[in-house]
């Protein structure tokens, strides 16, 4: 499953956030959902986890966002994890840090009928999401991110593209001129 582009949405009083369309659509295609899944005659709705996240690139709360999974994605995303832990014991540390990031904050979520999600309180504040938000395909992830800050990472990105970009223009200058 493949989660691209991204889209603005608000956030009701209730806390609930509705999935941009497309994203709905790439969890109907990879079977796990068609907005609601019938399963002995009963509504099953779509099982999501979220979770903390973060541009590693940032050290300050401004790289701050929150992780979606469908719910079979999150559950690899564990089990690597453990795999990583028996097989290189020397990365232990580090590994628990992440666990403790990404496993110890994790909320099961579920899509309603109406395509919505119910995000908690305490992961919203974390990641300095109010009554705005931009979700942001990852591949097999989306980010939650608030307006703010997506806007400050997208002006980073372009600083640094453009930063390259300048870098490797006077690469060529100084070649061309022999220095």
């Amino acid at each position: 499953m493949m989660f691209r582009g991204h889209s603005e949405h608000s956030i009701d009083a209730k806390g609930r956030t509705c999935l941009p369309a497309k994203f709905r659509d790439a969890l109907a295609r990879n079977g796990e959902s068609k907005s609601v899944q019938l399963v002995n005659g009963e509504s099953k709705p779509v099982q999501l986890v979220v979770t903390r996240g973060a541009d590693p690139n940032i050290s300050d709360e401004s790289g701050q966002c929150l992780f979606l999974y469908p719910l079979g994605d999150f559950e690899e995303v564990q089990s690597e994890i453990a795999r990583l832990k028996k097989e290189c014991p020397e990365a232990a540390g580090q590994l628990r840090k992440i666990e403790r990031t990404i496993i110890a904050h994790a909320e099961d979520l579920e899509l309603d009928k109406q395509g919505r999600i119910l995000l908690p309180e305490g992961l919203r504040k974390w990641a300095g999401i109010g009554k705005d938000i931009v979700c942001v395909g990852q591949g097999k992830r989306m980010e939650l991110w608030s307006p703010e800050r997506w806007n400050r990472i997208e002006a980073l990105a372009d600083a640094e593209a453009d930063s390259e970009e300048k870098k490797v223009k006077l690469e060529r200058v100084q070649m061309a001129v022999g220095l």
